[in-house]
């Protein structure tokens, strides 16, 4: 029964469901599933509303700063990946700020995995907001959050909106040699063009 939690979580239950059975078996909270994530990583990973999280967090705070799985995952980092909900990334930045500037496998912190899945612009400012500084950062294969929008497609608000906080990026080259503006299927005007 305990397992249940990881499955109602995984299956988008609702707070109430989450509620009852972690009152019905409080460890759950803290039970890995066969990938090794905790219940809260895998709401953020199957996009859980803002109550199913704030439930889990509020049951297992720590969860929010456990790396979980081969990849060294945070919640955050499948949050972001998988577009979750944005009240959802607040509370989990709200529980472990210090989340937005992890790195986990790949050298991919929450703002790359936002930009390189096409997350919507709410998401991407909140990631932002908890870590200017990582506009700047590249991943192990040299791709800024930028060259990771623009490469594969993410929505043109997000590009605008990291190029408008890093305009440097649109002439920085990753590790194979190639310019953001080179990746992408238009040309960006940079300020001032």
């Amino acid at each position: 029964m305990p397992r249940a939690c990881a499955q109602a979580v995984s299956n988008n239950a609702d707070g109430a469901v989450v509620q009852a059975l972690l009152d019905a078996h409080p460890s759950a909270v803290r039970e890995l599933d066969a990938r090794g994530y905790l219940p809260l990583h895998l709401a953020a990973q199957h996009g859980a509303c803002g109550d199913v999280v704030h439930r889990l967090l509020f049951a297992y705070h720590d969860a929010a700063w456990t790396a979980c799985g081969w990849r060294k995952d945070l919640p955050i980092h499948l949050a972001a990946e998988h577009q979750a909900p944005t009240e959802a990334v607040e509370l989990l930045l709200y529980v472990y700020p210090e989340g937005a500037e992890v790195v986990r496998h790949g050298g991919e912190c929450p703002l790359h995995l936002a930009a390189a899945h096409k997350a919507p612009l709410p998401l991407v400012q909140a990631l932002f907001e908890a870590a200017p500084q990582l506009v700047e950062v590249e991943n192990d294969a040299g791709d800024l959050p930028l060259h990771l929008a623009v490469e594969r497609t993410a929505p043109s608000a997000v590009i605008d909106y990291l190029l408008e906080k890093y305009p440097e990026a649109w002439k920085r080259y990753n590790k194979y040699s190639t310019r953001a503006e080179a990746m992408g299927d238009k040309k960006l005007l940079l300020p001032g063009e």
